[in-house]
């Protein structure tokens, strides 16, 4: 069986004013994170399908990047809560 390892980056959503930012960001820390997309809040705070649509193209972003540059995909994506000092509601 393949050895399974977490990768050293990670997608984070956060609302910021009247977007929804996707970054790229260290699993830890948002130091230097990188804008991956947005989209208007409006767009996805009443319509789930585009909120997954949104979530599914960001990955896809992420995974394709990661082939590109270590010829291999990620498995999974494993979706968890912003960490508490995140979760600041609206940057």
């Amino acid at each position: 069986m393949p050895e399974t390892k977490r990768m050293a980056i990670r997608l984070a959503f956060r609302e910021e004013g009247e977007f929804w930012n996707c970054y790229l960001a260290l699993p830890d820390s948002m130091t230097d994170a990188k804008l991956l997309g947005t989209i208007l809040m409006g767009a996805v705070r009443q319509h789930p399908e585009v909120k997954r649509t949104f979530m599914e193209a960001m990955k896809l972003a992420l995974a394709n990047a990661a082939e590109d540059v270590t010829g291999k995909r990620p498995d999974e994506f494993i979706e968890e809560r912003a960490p508490e000092g995140e979760r600041s509601g609206h940057a």
